[in-house]
């Protein structure tokens, strides 16, 4: 992805873990593992706004 330039967009969401903890004990797990493996592979994050205004400075 990071050698392309291709863009991937996360859009993970919860709806019904009660507590903050508790995300990060289940639904977060995989979240975590997700970024550490990804910043391993030089792929960058970037929010929606950011990159809005680098394709705009790019065209």
């Amino acid at each position: 992805m990071a050698h392309n330039d291709w863009v991937w967009n996360l859009g993970s969401h919860d709806h019904d873990t009660a507590t903050k903890a508790r995300f990060f004990e289940t639904k977060g797990k995989w979240l975590e593992d997700f970024i550490v493996r990804a910043r391993d592979l030089n792929i960058r994050f970037v929010g929606p706004e950011d990159y809005y205004t680098e394709r705009q400075a790019a065209a």
